[in-house]
């Protein structure tokens, strides 16, 4: 939506009014927008203040307030200026409610975009007021999104000449008129009492809270407030008793609260729009806070029905870890005592045997050399010889190969007491079953080496013996 065109095409008329007309019109640009001719008073300086507005109407950008486009003066009426905001496809909150009182969920869905819109325009530097807040004035598209429309009358507040009073501050900033503006049936009290004495209105931001308030009495109960009464009898019953009461059985306390808080007779007890935003009725939501309770128990035991599941199987895996480092040790002791019986019955028997070798090689050795002497003959003393030192170095073969079991069977045994080591580490690395797996099929795969070269080294024994 472009506010840069030269001229318009209108299409529809969408609404007339006292002071004003509302047309849906074609930009040169292709964009459809509203246009809203307003017929202002004669004089320039009235001509200078609506501009000056409706350039700061211009600035506004909210998702829940429509969004202006451009202003121009028509050139037929050189006093009638028309304000051009963006087309809405929807219907007014009056049509949607319809005589019919509406949930609470959506009362608080439309309730709190209007209040951010209310919050956003207070808030401007320099504030604005509506003037006419009602559920007219109030658009809701098929998505349920709110836009606050027609800022025809809407004007910027001025600081009241007051000391004591904070610059600046809405609640102090009051825009008189000599007219009475707005919708009837949505008019603060003070606006009425000073009309009525004064013959002056006197317009602030909590005459919108006032109005906003009527709005919603109006979503709760599908009428405005006194609906049936005359403008006078309305009149008359806001000044002196003040809003009506919203029905205690049909709403919780909590949008009884938000209602009364916006329609206080004294106007510096009003909530501000942004007091409406940290009310609990549009911060909690009572159903969906029972909702939410139930989801937070039902966590809650699914919490701990896991976490005691967890320290159930945390346990069992401790136990089972602790049985199998148990387990594996008992394995671990009983074959390094196993291997150590075979190696010292192995170093016994082979030390036995060389010592039984060595003798008979040496009483072979010196029968032979006193056969020798006796005997006569060279060559028969050289073969004597020569057997002699077979069986010498067959003595030392054999005790050569015992050394070289002996050692063979260290080596063993310190490869045990590694691959014992190692489990011992392993195991107490173990923090889940898979790992503890994985550590027992490799202590197997380490025991089988182990027996194997257990095997290996006895074949090899018995092949010396």
């Amino acid at each position: 939506m472009s506010g840069q065109f030269g001229s318009w095409e209108q299409l529809d008329c969408l609404g007339c009014g006292g002071q004003a007309r509302v047309f849906k019109v074609r930009t040169d640009q292709g964009d459809v927008l509203a246009a809203k001719y307003l017929d202002l008073p004669p004089g320039e300086e009235t001509a200078a203040s609506a501009v000056t507005e409706a350039k700061l109407l211009v600035g506004l950008c909210h998702r829940n307030i429509v969004q202006f486009a451009a202003t121009r003066f028509d050139p037929a009426v050189g006093q009638r200026l028309i304000l051009f905001t963006e087309f809405i496809e929807g219907q007014t909150l009056r049509c949607i409610i319809n005589g019919q009182p509406l949930e609470q969920a959506k009362i608080r869905t439309y309730s709190l975009q209007l209040a951010e819109a209310l919050n956003y325009i207070h808030t401007r530097r320099p504030p604005v007021i509506h003037r006419d807040v009602n559920c007219n004035n109030v658009m809701i598209r098929p998505d349920d999104t709110l836009k606050l429309i027609d800022f025809g009358l809407s004007t910027c507040l001025q600081p009241l000449e007051d000391a004591s009073s904070a610059c600046g501050s809405t609640v102090n900033s009051t825009a008189s008129s000599r007219h009475q503006l707005g919708t009837v049936g949505f008019l603060a009290p003070e606006i009425l009492y000073r009309k009525e004495k004064l013959g002056v209105a006197q317009y602030s931001a909590q005459s919108d809270i006032w109005a906003f308030g009527c709005t919603v009495y109006q979503m709760a109960t599908g009428q405005a407030p006194y609906y049936s009464s005359q403008p006078a009898v309305y009149i008359y019953r806001v000044v002196k008793q003040g809003a009506p009461q919203l029905p205690k059985a049909a709403y919780s306390e909590e949008l009884r609260q938000f209602y009364h808080g916006c329609v206080c007779k004294d106007r510096r007890r009003r909530f501000t729009a942004g007091d409406l935003l940290q009310h609990n009725f549009l911060l909690y939501r009572p159903e969906e806070l029972r909702e939410l309770r139930q989801l937070v128990q039902d966590y809650q035991r699914q919490c701990a029905e896991q976490t005691q599941l967890h320290a159930r199987e945390k346990q069992q895996a401790a136990e089972r870890k602790r049985k199998r480092i148990a387990s594996a040790n008992a394995e671990a002791t009983r074959e390094r005592h196993r291997l150590q019986i075979r190696l010292a019955m192995a170093q016994k028997v082979a030390k036995k045997a060389a010592g039984k070798r060595r003798r008979e090689a040496a009483q072979r050795a010196r029968e032979r050399a006193r056969r020798s002497r006796m005997q006569s003959g060279t060559d028969e003393d050289v073969d004597l010889l020569a057997t002699a030192a077979a069986e010498a170095d067959e003595a030392a073969t054999v005790e050569q190969l015992t050394r070289d079991l002996a050692a063979a069977m260290d080596t063993f045994r310190r490869d045990l007491l590694a691959v014992e080591l190692r489990l011992s580490e392993q195991l107490l690395q173990l923090d889940t079953e898979e790992i503890a797996e994985r550590a027992a099929q490799q202590l197997e795969l380490d025991t089988k080496m182990l027996m194997l070269k257990s095997a290996e080294a006895t074949a090899k024994f018995d092949k010396v013996s």
